[in-house]
């Protein structure tokens, strides 16, 4: 975790921080959060279609 505390004012140092992968802010849980909403908005799609469903006619040539 990067806080404010490891930052000086006037940013003359440098402060090294090892992103891991699987950790609770790590590099799998920053793409499983960017992803959250697009599945969140296909869900809702599929329960409340917001337009109303296509009417197919079996036969065209008819």
């Amino acid at each position: 975790m990067i806080g404010g505390q490891l930052f000086s004012k006037s940013f003359l140092g440098y402060t090294s921080f090892k992103l891991e992968f699987a950790a609770r802010e790590g590099l799998l849980m920053g793409i499983g959060l960017m992803i959250l909403p697009f599945v969140i908005f296909v869900v809702l799609v599929k329960l409340l279609p917001p337009w109303p469903e296509r009417k197919t006619t079996e036969a065209l040539g008819d």
